[in-house]
């Protein structure tokens, strides 16, 4: 990470779900600032918030969130 940060002004991490696995608090350890991604179609309230919790409790900063599919429920096709 820190051979990255030299390197670059800004290093974008893309990581698995946060409530997948334990690496997310160790992963947060690394870095200067979270932005967490969630997908309408899938990711409920509730997993957002213990997503957060879960952050928080590592002293995570979190600067913001992107939701994702937001919008129609299903995909038109192209011939439409």
């Amino acid at each position: 990470m820190r051979r990255l940060s030299a390197a670059a002004d800004f290093v974008v991490i893309d990581a698995p779900p946060a409530l997948a696995g334990a690496d997310t608090g160790a992963l947060a350890e690394l870095v200067e600032m979270i932005l967490l991604v969630g997908d309408a179609r899938r990711t409920t309230r509730r997993q957002v918030n213990a997503t957060v919790d879960q952050l928080r409790h590592v002293n995570a900063q979190i600067i913001g969130s992107v939701v994702d599919n937001f919008g129609r429920r299903t995909r038109r096709s192209a011939s439409r």
